[in-house]
């Protein structure tokens, strides 16, 4: 779990689009290793022992992202 606070409406909702836009790489990383071009993701996808479960992992994750709890220092 994890806790995320901006300052303005404005940075929870770029910082949203961000996450959200993380676990869609993540999940075309999986799905095509070949056409992913972040070294970091790539090294940390390769670490992964069951690609079936972090897939599932992530589209979870993708599912709930508007129940996740990012909000401005004025919410927290």
């Amino acid at each position: 779990q994890i806790l995320v606070v901006t300052f303005t409406k404005a940075a929870t909702e770029e910082l949203r689009e961000r996450i959200r836009q993380g676990l869609q790489q993540a999940l075309n990383g999986l799905r095509q290793p070949e056409l992913e071009a972040d070294p970091l993701l790539l090294e940390l996808l390769a670490r992964q022992s069951d690609p079936e479960a972090a897939r599932a992992f992530l589209d979870d994750a993708q599912v709930r992202l508007d129940e996740a709890a990012v909000h401005n220092i004025h919410c927290f």
